[in-house]
């Protein structure tokens, strides 16, 4: 209810009835008088006051304060106070001094306050990097990762009642590996064969973690026995004589024959093989290889690698 009638002897009388009921002051209310006492002769009342109070609205606040503000100008924090401070929140990368206190999360500030923002140390990783080489001594690998240098940045930021203060990080990669360094480290490992020396700059100069190969050695190449490549052509074909004796024409076999002077084979010398190397300059041996042994029946002769038949008939 946004009012009040309330009836008094008098009209003061009724004011203060009604702002009893309201429990308020006089600041708080509009008075209406809505009827005035009456009083005949001898100051009998004849008629009863009547007052209506209206309790007034509460504004927000008749007057808006005026807000203080804070913001970032040339890298440095600076702000002001009016009727309210500003309020401040630190975000990441960032380091607050409030009264030469560290604080985290948020503060609001009053006139005076010695407020210093920095932003965060930078933070340096070193490149990281390692020489492998396998059991086999056949390859060695180069794996590096580069280096990071992290700093943060203070950015101007507009003036606000609310500044949300967070420095922007940059990064910048470090090659702090020379060429020099991983030659050395070939040297203790004894890796002196098939060094890919612009693996090894590629590797030194990539933006993220790799592993290369930057040593290869020389896989050995298997020699072959001598063999014998036989020559014989086919022949004609029967039928095929079961155990019984009688004749299947639906499976036939075919007979190899010769003529008189038919190469029936060739005699192949051994190939010899190629011995590896290992990226430490070791010989990788092959096996010893051997000719085959041929022994020569009946009705064939041998001249130079080529087995041919005297006569004719099957081999």
């Amino acid at each position: 209810m946004d009012y009040i009638e309330v009836k008094g002897q008098t009209v003061e009388e009724a004011i203060e009835e009604g702002l009893k009921q309201l429990q308020a002051v006089r600041e708080d209310v509009i008075i209406e008088i809505v009827q005035p006492e009456r009083k005949k002769l001898f100051g009998i009342v004849s008629q009863p006051a009547v007052v209506r109070l209206t309790k007034k609205h509460q504004t927000k606040q008749a007057v808006q304060q005026k807000e203080g503000k804070a913001w970032i100008q040339d890298g440095d924090f600076r702000y002001e106070c009016l009727d309210v401070g500003p309020t401040i929140i630190i975000g990441e990368g960032v380091i607050c001094l409030h009264n030469g206190k560290a604080i985290e999360g948020k503060v609001t500030l009053q006139e005076g306050d010695d407020v210093r923002i920095y932003p965060k140390e930078e933070s340096i990783a070193q490149s990281v990097w390692k020489v492998d080489m396998d059991a086999r001594k056949m390859e060695a690998t180069l794996t590096f990762a580069p280096g990071v240098r992290r700093r943060y940045v203070l950015e101007d930021m507009q003036p606000s009642n609310k500044l949300h203060i967070q420095a922007k990080m940059e990064t910048e990669l470090i090659y702090d590996v020379s060429h020099e360094a991983v030659m050395a480290k070939l040297q203790e490992l004894g890796i002196v064969y098939g060094v890919n020396q612009e693996a090894i700059r590629e590797a030194l100069h990539s933006e993220k973690k790799v592993t290369v190969v930057i040593a290869k050695g020389i896989e050995p190449v298997e020699g072959k026995d001598g063999w014998v490549e036989v020559k014989v052509g086919e022949g004609k074909r029967k039928p095929k004589v079961r155990e019984d004796g009688t004749v299947d024409y639906r499976e036939m076999e075919t007979i190899a024959t010769v003529g008189e002077g038919d190469v029936i084979a060739i005699v192949h010398p051994p190939q010899l093989g190629k011995p590896g190397l290992t990226v430490t300059n070791e010989v990788i041996p092959v096996r010893e290889v051997h000719p085959v042994t041929v022994k020569l029946g009946k009705g064939v002769t041998m001249h130079e690698n080529l087995i041919s038949a005297t006569q004719g008939g099957r081999p």
